[in-house]
C-alpha cells in the first residue's frame, strides 16, 4: 500500500481550485463588470478573478482593495494571495495572513481556509498547527470542501489536541465525494490502516467520480484478491495522470515479456513525459536491458542520476 500524499499545497492554487470559473449569479461577466462599475463590490471580486485568470494581477489587486476596503471578505482572502504568489506585489507572507485573516473575520470561507493554513506551516506567522483547526472547521462549515478535508485529517493526526476519528471520516467522505483527490487518498489510507472492508468499495466509488488517487488505491486493494481487476483501475488512473499508475501497470521487470512490453512501455513513458524521474529509470533500465546500453541510455541514466535518482548511478558504467 503506497504512502498517503499529504504533502503541503501552495494556496493560491488549493484555495482557488473550488473558486466557480463563473459567478454564481447566473449573470456574466460582462453584467459582472458593469456590476462593479455601478458599485457592488462583490460583483468586483468577480471581476477581479476574471483579469486575474487573463493574466493581469495589477488589475486584479485594483478591483480586490477595492472590495475588501468596502468589507467583502473574499476580496481581502484573494489580495492576500497575491502577496502570498508575489503577483504583481512584492511576496509578503505576513501580508497574506493579515488579509487572509481579515477576510475570514468578513466571513470569507476562502479566507479562514487560507488563515488556517497559514498558521499550521507558519507561513507569515507563528506555527500553531492547534490554532488551525477553529479556522478549517469555520470554513468547511461555509461549504468549501479543501477547508473539511484539512479539518478532517487535523482530526486524525491529533494537530487539533485531541482526536475524533468517526467525525473525521465523516468530514473527508463529503470532500472526497465532492471531488477533493487528497480527501480520498486520506480517507482510504485511514480506513486502511483501520483494517476497515469498506476501504475498496470507497476506492472504487472514487474511481467511478474521477479521483485518481481512487483509481490507485483500487489497484493497490485488488492486487492480492483479483489481480486482473487490479491491472484495470491501474490502467485508468494512468490514463488519467497519476504517475503512481503508470508505474503500477508496468508489470515487474522480471516477468516482463514481448507481450507485455508495448502497455509497460507506454505507461512509463508516459509518466516519465510528466517529470516522474522513477519512471524514468525504470523505462531505461528495460530499454537498455533490452537494447543495450546505447550511448542514449547512458545519457539518460546519467541525466537521471544528477537529478537525484539514485538507483540511476549504477546503472551506467561511465
Amino acid at each position: 500500500m503506497r504512502r498517503a500524499r499529504w504533502l503541503p499545497v501552495l494556496l493560491l492554487v488549493s484555495c482557488y481550485a473550488h473558486i466557480p470559473l463563473e459567478p454564481t449569479t447566473g449573470r456574466g461577466w460582462r453584467d459582472a463588470y458593469n456590476d462593479c462599475r455601478g458599485g457592488s463590490q462583490s460583483a468586483c471580486v468577480w471581476a477581479g478573478m476574471r483579469l486575474f485568470r487573463g493574466g493581469d494581477p495589477a488589475g486584479a489587486r485594483a478591483h480586490w482593495e477595492r472590495a475588501c476596503e468596502a468589507g467583502v471578505g473574499n476580496g481581502c482572502a484573494f489580495l492576500g494571495d497575491l502577496y502570498e504568489e508575489g503577483a504583481g506585489v512584492e511576496k509578503d507572507l505576513k501580508r497574506t495572513f493579515e488579509l487572509a485573516q481579515h477576510g475570514c473575520k468578513l466571513e470569507s470561507a476562502h479566507g479562514c481556509h487560507a488563515t488556517g493554513v497559514a498558521l499550521y506551516w507558519g507561513h507569515g506567522v507563528a506555527r500553531a498547527p492547534a490554532e488551525s483547526t477553529a479556522y478549517y472547521a469555520k470554513a468547511c462549515a461555509m461549504g468549501q470542501q479543501t477547508a473539511c478535508r484539512d479539518y478532517g485529517r487535523a482530526l486524525t493526526d491529533g494537530r487539533s489536541g485531541y482526536t475524533d476519528l468517526p467525525r473525521a471520516l465523516e468530514l473527508l467522505s463529503g470532500a472526497c465525494d465532492a471531488g477533493d483527490d487528497a480527501a480520498c487518498d486520506i480517507l482510504i489510507s485511514q480506513l486502511s490502516k483501520a483494517k476497515d472492508a469498506t476501504a475498496l468499495d470507497v476506492a472504487k466509488r472514487a474511481c467511478r467520480n474521477g479521483s485518481k488517487s481512487g483509481c490507485d488505491q483500487a489497484g493497490d486493494l485488488l492486487k492480492q484478491t483479483d489481480p486482473a481487476l487490479a491491472v484495470r483501475y491501474d490502467r485508468t488512473a494512468c490514463a488519467w495522470g497519476s504517475n503512481y499508475g503508470c508505474r503500477e501497470l508496468a508489470v515487474d521487470e522480471a516477468e516482463e515479456t514481448e507481450a507485455t512490453w508495448p502497455e509497460s512501455r507506454a505507461a512509463l513513458t508516459a509518466a516519465c513525459k510528466r517529470k516522474d524521474l522513477t519512471a524514468c529509470r525504470m523505462l531505461a533500465s528495460r530499454r537498455a536491458a533490452r537494447e543495450g546500453l546505447t550511448d542514449e541510455l547512458n545519457m539518460e541514466f546519467e541525466r537521471l542520476c544528477a537529478a537525484g535518482e539514485k538507483a540511476a548511478c549504477s546503472a551506467s558504467p561511465r
